[in-house]
């Protein structure tokens, strides 16, 4: 803690007497530094006791009451009785007031444009304020106090400390150089708190669950919760490379807790529990360890696609407790439809606490998809299995991997992979779904014919062609064929990500940092080379790139930036070839409209969350991009463009475990296209 107007002056001071150093010597202006010094700590008690004036503002109407102070100052907000905000601040500065529907907007200004040069006064302020009400905090250089106020809380300053004491409601805080001290009541809602350059300590009061993520860089953090609090906590620190996980009382909301220095978890139980690794506790012990992340943990799966129609198996980990350092694991399957059985075996191994080095191998027959990113696992099994669509193809890979990683930061990567494997051609075994099995012709719905829903559920024999009930049956589409043979290859790839949020999708064992909807800020880039060789029978070179960046513009908005590019200038085999078009590229257009050996790839969007719990998330998307084949000469006018709106629906509270529903209507920028609506039951960007 200390006095900002004591800083600022002192601060001025030391800038005058720099002007004199050369014409007064070095001893002289030393002395005089020092008893500058030694006055200011007898005046600094006289410039916080400045003259202060006060003033009345109606609470009516007011839901949200924001605060900007540009200048330098310490903000302390008391939650009272009073039906009105009574605002004390210093004689030389004036109030600026600006009321926008329910949102109250002020900013303490000096009346005399040379103080607002010099910054040679702080713009100290006090707000006596209803208890109900939601808050913005923005400031340069200060401390930040709020007591007892129950709503949002958005507070985030560059240089000083923030206390809470017992508030309640939702808490966006944000430092860059200081700490957080914080004794809170939550609600069902996502909490964040992040310093950059300080420690955080944090105390729950209550027995609400809620999603909590807490960050503290260049400090520790300190959580405290009481008897009976119930959650689940996943423990990143700067060497690890999955994070620990615990479980208290069988909770089931995440708390996050990241940090570059010592993590301690405090509770106040009367009833002794075993003791957890890495986790320090004072009193009593609370912290369980969460088994399915130790030791034996099979999961089994249930899937449908048009190569293999059901499929079933079940894939195992095995990361012994007493020693954390390797992991193995395996999986395997079988589709009735292909009736071929895909398996997987692997081992990794790491070394050193921090900036691990990791050794991996894994052996496998594998049914993997070609190369598209839009559609998630959940919207493939819909399209699939319940309105017949095919939008994936498929090959077989049979062979092994094996990788060298090295982490370089906390937040950069670099690895480098060997893969030997055989690729294959799949062959479409069935054509079954629940709705639209022999892919009817949509069109003649409401034909002269008629319409006869029983003909989506029951099955006949028809040949190609032949009229149906109302219009025609045409023949599902077949697998794509792939280009056979032996690929050998080595890849570099490199990977930075600093999100506040981050998320990793894991595929064959193997996880890969993907963007993700709850992530408000930060960057995540992927770039790689591949290159074949070693008597390889499929040849080419391969670079790809991806930047994202989220960018927060107010607790309920953001900005959402990508960027992709890919290039082969030897061609590709088509099972390595890009596409765009539809879902989560270029939407609008068709799916996988656009196909190639080069690609690139742009979207923005813009976001702002709605309602009181935020269930809704709206906003407006550009997408951008083009796929070509190396033979053509490609020009920038052939852009593919589109523009849209897509609404989020989130079906709980907790967003982290809500499921999805995403409305998106979009219209390509080109003659000839009307607006294209998408339902969706997920959002990658």
């Amino acid at each position: 803690m200390y006095d900002v107007n004591s800083f600022i002056l002192f601060n001025n001071f030391v800038q005058l007497f720099k002007v004199l150093k050369l014409k007064i010597g070095f001893t002289v202006y030393s002395s005089i530094l020092i008893i500058g010094g030694v006055i200011l700590i007898f005046i600094s008690p006289i410039s916080a006791q400045m003259a202060m004036q006060t003033q009345k503002i109606s609470f009516d109407d007011i839901y949200q009451m924001e605060i900007d102070l540009r200048l330098g100052g310490n903000v302390e907000i008391i939650a009272t009785d009073r039906d009105d905000i009574i605002v004390t601040y210093p004689e030389f500065a004036t109030m600026e007031m600006v009321k926008n529907g329910d949102t109250l907007t002020l900013k303490p200004m000096s009346r005399s444009k040379d103080i607002v040069d010099q910054e040679s006064l702080a713009l100290n302020c006090k707000f006596e304020t209803p208890m109900d009400l939601s808050l913005v905090v923005r400031n340069v250089l200060g401390n930040v106090k709020v007591f007892g106020i129950r709503g949002k809380l958005d507070l985030q300053t560059q240089t000083g400390d923030i206390q809470l004491h017992e508030t309640t409601g939702q808490h966006y805080i944000g430092i860059e150089n200081g700490s957080i001290d914080a004794q809170i009541y939550l609600t069902n809602t996502q909490n964040k708190f992040r310093t950059d350059n300080g420690h955080i300590h944090l105390t729950i009061l209550d027995m609400q669950p809620a999603s909590i993520d807490i960050k503290a860089f260049g400090g520790g953090i300190h959580l405290g919760v009481p008897e009976g609090f119930a959650a689940i906590l996943e423990i990143f620190d700067e060497g690890s490379i999955d994070p620990k996980h615990f479980v208290i009382n069988d909770g089931r909301h995440l708390i996050r807790l990241e940090s570059t220095g010592q993590i301690e978890i405090m509770g106040s139980s009367n009833n002794s529990e075993p003791e957890v690794t890495d986790i320090e506790t004072e009193e009593q012990e609370i912290v369980k360890q969460k088994p399915m992340n130790y030791g034996f943990s099979p999961h089994f799966f249930a899937g449908y696609n048009r190569v293999h129609g059901l499929r079933v198996g079940g894939k195992v980990e095995v990361k012994p407790v007493i020693d954390e350092t390797y992991r193995s694991f395996a999986s395997i399957g079988y589709g009735f439809a292909s009736r071929r059985l895909n398996y997987q075996l692997g081992v990794e191994k790491w070394w050193f606490d921090h900036y691990n080095l990791v050794v991996g191998t894994t052996f496998y027959n594998v049914t993997d998809e070609l190369n598209y990113g839009g559609l998630s696992t959940g919207e493939n099994l819909v399209s699939s299995a319940v309105f017949g669509s095919a939008p994936l193809d498929y090959f077989q890979r049979h062979g092994f991997h094996a990788w060298l990683k090295q982490k370089l930061t906390s937040s950069n990567m670099l690895k480098v992979a060997f893969t030997s494997e055989n690729h294959q051609n799949l062959f479409k075994w069935t054509d079954w779904s629940l709705f639209n099995r022999y892919n009817y012709n949509w069109d003649s719905l409401f034909s002269d014919d008629g319409f006869n829903w029983l003909n989506l559920f029951y099955d006949r024999n028809r040949e190609d062609l032949q009229p149906g009930v109302w219009g025609r049956v045409h023949p599902k589409p077949s697998n794509r064929r792939i280009d056979v043979g032996r690929l050998q290859s080595i890849t570099l790839s490199y990977c930075f990500d600093n999100r506040d949020y981050k998320f990793s999708r894991v595929r064959f064992f193997q996880s890969k940092a993907v963007p993700h909807y709850l992530t408000s800020e930060g960057w995540l880039g992927h770039c790689s080379v591949e290159q074949t060789g070693f008597g390889s029978e499929l040849g080419f070179t391969l670079f790809h790139l991806e930047v994202v960046h989220y960018r927060l513009l107010s607790s309920q908005k953001n900005l959402k930036f990508r960027l992709q590019a890919g290039f082969s200038p030897q061609g590709l085999p088509r099972q390595k070839l890009f596409y765009l078009g539809g879902l989560n590229t270029i939407r609008g257009y068709g799916f996988k409209t656009f196909e190639g050996e080069n690609k690139i790839l742009f979207n923005i969007e813009f976001n702002q969350k709605c309602g009181a719990n935020q269930p809704i998330v709206a906003g407006f998307f550009f997408d951008a991009g083009q796929a070509w084949y190396s033979s053509r000469h490609w020009k920038i006018n052939e852009f593919a463009t589109s523009i849209g709106l897509g609404v989020s629906l989130f079906l709980s509270t907790d967003q982290e475990q809500s499921s999805i529903v995403r409305f998106e209507l979009a219209k390509p920028l080109k003659k000839g296209y009307g607006f294209q609506p998408t339902i969706r039951i997920s959002q990658m960007l």
